[in-house]
């Protein structure tokens, strides 16, 4: 049994604790929806949310989730997703969780990670072979995480001259930031960042953008194929008027073509260096003589951070339970003092 088929089994053990009188999914989005339930620590309502999105982000979630970081494997409801690198969401968890109680929160938390998924495929295009799918891209999305996501997206519409962007930090690392002051040239220019678009993110959609929640493996591949070639991949362009864009602009950058209204678009030409900075986390990181250390799959470092979040509320709880036991005893204390006054 390989790496994959025993997380496969773990997430199933989960769904069963988590849900033991609803039936183990079989779909193309069972890996996503469990391991949505399973970060989350909630219901099955995040599982009902997720499957509520519209079919651009439940796609784009389903079919990066379900990329398992090793290289010739693949779980079992999704055999024909394949190829790298995988993507690992550091802080998802978290982010998730910091939503949970309110469902609008939550789908915006959900409609987030698949921005932040999308603009990573830009970032690290997708490839075939043995070394691809055991590749993993780490993301950190710390600075999503510090307050509710309503919150945290409405700091880009505060600030005048800020963004949120996604920053290639090396070949293996990058992490959302909100910077401001950073102009659309240097976004045009500078292949290591890609500004990220949350304002779609928390508005409440029709029903009609959340189309057959129960897509087959085979329709998801068609909208989001693994090789990047389907329709799909044009989720990754911006369709955007400018004024201010010369002839000269539109010869030289390969990213940016015009276009009559009416026309149809090409896929997407994108062309990303490399970066020798070094890893800022412990894990992910080439050396400094720009040798690979060794790095984990992601399977294994997706489920060591949710260990860690479990360790840590197991942490909480049992400090929470000592300092319940000392006001315990010192209330004992007071009533045997109070029924066993002095000299009697």
């Amino acid at each position: 049994m390989n790496k994959s088929a025993v997380v496969e089994q773990y997430l199933k053990a989960r769904w069963r604790v988590l849900a033991p009188e609803t039936p183990v999914l079989q779909d193309a989005s069972a890996i996503a929806s469990m391991r949505i339930a399973i970060m989350s620590q909630s219901d099955l309502s995040v599982v009902d949310l997720f499957r509520s999105l519209p079919a651009m982000d439940r796609q784009t979630l389903s079919v990066e989730m379900a990329r398992t970081g090793c290289p010739n494997q693949r779980y079992s409801t999704t055999p024909s997703i394949g190829g790298g690198p995988a993507f690992l969401i550091y802080y998802g968890p978290a982010l998730l969780q910091k939503n949970v109680d309110s469902p609008r929160c939550f789908r915006a938390a959900l409609r987030t990670l698949a921005e932040v998924m999308r603009v990573a495929r830009v970032m690290w295009p997708l490839s075939k072979g043995p070394e691809a799918e055991g590749s993993v891209v780490t993301i950190l999305v710390a600075e999503l995480k510090t307050q509710t996501i309503d919150i945290v997206l409405g700091i880009a519409r505060s600030e005048e001259e800020g963004r949120w962007v996604l920053v290639r930090h090396n070949d293996r690392e990058g992490a959302v930031e909100f910077r401001k002051d950073v102009p659309d040239v240097q976004l045009d220019v500078d292949p290591r960042m890609e500004a990220l678009n949350f304002l779609h993110c928390i508005h409440i959609h029709s029903a009609d953008e959340s189309e057959d929640p129960h897509a087959t493996t085979q329709s998801l591949e068609d909208n989001y194929a693994s090789d990047g070639s389907s329709p799909a991949a044009r989720v990754f362009q911006a369709v955007e008027f400018r004024k201010d864009v010369p002839d000269v602009q539109l010869d030289v950058d390969p990213r940016m073509e015009a276009r009559e209204q009416g026309e149809g678009f090409p896929e997407p030409f994108v062309e990303k260096t490399t970066s020798r900075r070094t890893s800022k986390l412990p894990f992910a990181a080439e050396d400094e003589e720009g040798l690979e250390s060794t790095v984990e799959s992601g399977l294994a470092a997706s489920l060591r951070q949710e260990n860690w979040l479990l360790r840590d509320q197991v942490a909480s709880l049992g400090d929470e339970v000592a300092r319940l036991r000392m006001r315990l005893a010192s209330l004992d204390c007071v009533e045997g003092t109070a029924s066993n006054p002095p000299g009697d």
